[in-house]
């Protein structure tokens, strides 16, 4: 029986999610944040739109997990505030702690 590489792929994903999802659990994170959280982490004050475009995610998806009362805002303390040039655009930041490496 041939079974494509595109299956094998998807398999594999789907069981590094897993994995991720169960080490991540005492961090109360998920393996969908990590990569908001990567990408603020490399760049903190990132704008949505310049998540959406580094991760290659619709913006109206990164709109839901950074909107003001999301799981991640609650649990892992990221911030959103308004630039004072232009107040459409919400700049997202870690906690403290966070840039320098540690989890406060």
């Amino acid at each position: 029986m041939y079974t494509s590489l595109a299956r094998h792929l998807a398999i594999l994903h789907r069981h590094n999610q897993r994995y991720l999802n169960q080490v991540l659990k005492p961090y109360s994170l998920t393996s969908g944040e990590v990569g908001f959280l990567m990408s603020l982490y490399q760049a903190e004050g990132q704008t949505q739109e310049e998540l959406s475009t580094a991760l290659v995610i619709d913006k109206a998806a990164t709109a839901r997990a950074m909107s003001p009362e999301p799981r991640m805002r609650r649990t892992n303390g990221a911030t959103a505030s308004t630039s004072p040039n232009t107040p459409k655009l919400w700049k997202q930041s870690l906690p403290t702690g966070c840039a320098s490496g540690t989890w406060t």
